[in-house]
């Protein structure tokens, strides 16, 4: 199967109501529009939420980035968007894998 070729603005889209996130790599961040897109050329996200009875499933993701379309601009919707006040995460990309639980792991911080 061949890889599409990646243009501003135009994605698969992937929309969860999600109880964590985990933004695994290196990742930049736009607070006017609660955006994050890979600092390189891509980087892992991980997405629990909640099934019925309170079941805990972790989907994979590997955001790609997109190129910008110029050097002054960029469309929000090419990088993974987290609207404030609300648990819903935004993902241009499909999901890869899904496992039952939360994979998420803390890598350490201050102790």
């Amino acid at each position: 199967m061949a890889i599409k070729k990646l243009t501003p603005g135009v994605a698969e889209r992937t929309v969860l109501t999600y109880v964590k996130l985990d933004f695994r790599g290196e990742w930049e961040y736009s607070g006017s529009n609660y955006g994050f897109r890979p600092a390189k050329g891509k980087a892992e996200l991980l997405v629990v939420t909640e099934a019925p009875a309170g079941r805990l499933i972790t989907h994979y993701f590997v955001v790609r980035r997109r190129p910008d379309p110029s050097p002054s601009s960029r469309i929000p919707t090419d990088g993974v968007l987290v609207p404030e006040r609300e648990n819903i995460v935004y993902i241009p990309e499909s999901c890869l894998k899904v496992k039952e639980g939360d994979h998420t792991k803390c890598s350490g911080g201050a102790k």
